[in-house]
């Protein structure tokens, strides 16, 4: 350790060089802790926002099957359908993949979009614009997925940070070899320790807003596939 090497080496600093040090040593503590807890709000926030995308999604897909119901069951019964199946693969497809961190979602996601797409485009229009207002919760529809597959593998925290955590640790530690001259000193350093190491664990447990414990639900949309799946028969 840094304290038994300046303990074997007989090193000794001067007390103004003492009162240098001991500002550096806090200064880079109070650094290690303001980044932690700042990337701790940031990733928070950015899981709220992801989850307020996945309510979206679950609203607009209940709304948009009531539209078709609208339009007409009958005439919509096939787009109706390939809507349930595109909710369905969502939570069974997607989210496997997004916990992941895949770039990319389901293909078969993708193909129930481009379906949908083409069998709302083949409606005749009636009064009203019941097919405008369709398709543009299918636009949104489209978009709030492509934000939520974004979200699954760029909301995450650089591996630089990681690497300037580890360093401010261990220049804290070094400083701290080079400062403290009674043993009793170290515990107050484990304690310091400790608790950057509990943020930093929950910051790996939160780091990603579809992985670890916290991570965002599918509940929106589980909601909206009993709905769809009550409005539809089955």
């Amino acid at each position: 350790s840094v304290y038994r090497v300046v303990r074997a080496t007989g090193l000794e600093l001067d007390q103004r060089s003492r009162d240098y040090a001991q500002v550096v040593y806090l200064g880079l503590f109070a650094l290690t802790a303001l980044m932690m807890t700042l990337s701790t709000l940031e990733v928070r926030a950015s899981v709220g926002k992801v989850s307020m995308k996945v309510k979206e999604e679950g609203f607009t897909l209940v709304h948009l099957d009531r539209l078709l119901m609208h339009y007409g069951p009958e005439r919509t019964a096939e787009a109706r359908k390939t809507l349930a199946d595109y909710a369905k693969a969502v939570v069974d497809e997607d989210w496997p993949l997004m916990r992941q961190g895949a770039p990319d979602g389901s293909p078969r996601v993708y193909e129930l979009l481009a379906r949908l797409n083409g069998t709302l485009g083949e409606l005749p229009e009636t009064h009203g614009g019941l097919v405008d207002r369709m398709l543009e919760d299918l636009n949104d529809l489209e978009q709030l997925h492509d934000d939520r597959i974004i979200a699954a593998s760029d909301t995450r925290l650089p591996g630089l940070f990681w690497w300037l955590i580890g360093a401010l640790v261990a220049a804290v530690c070094a400083m701290a070899g080079v400062l403290i001259v009674r043993p009793v000193g170290f515990i107050f350093l484990g304690v310091k320790l400790t608790a950057v190491a509990l943020m930093i664990s929950f910051l790996t447990v939160v780091d990603g807003p579809f992985r670890g414990e916290t991570a965002v639900s599918a509940q929106p949309i589980l909601y909206a596939i009993e709905y769809l799946s009550a409005a539809n028969g089955k």
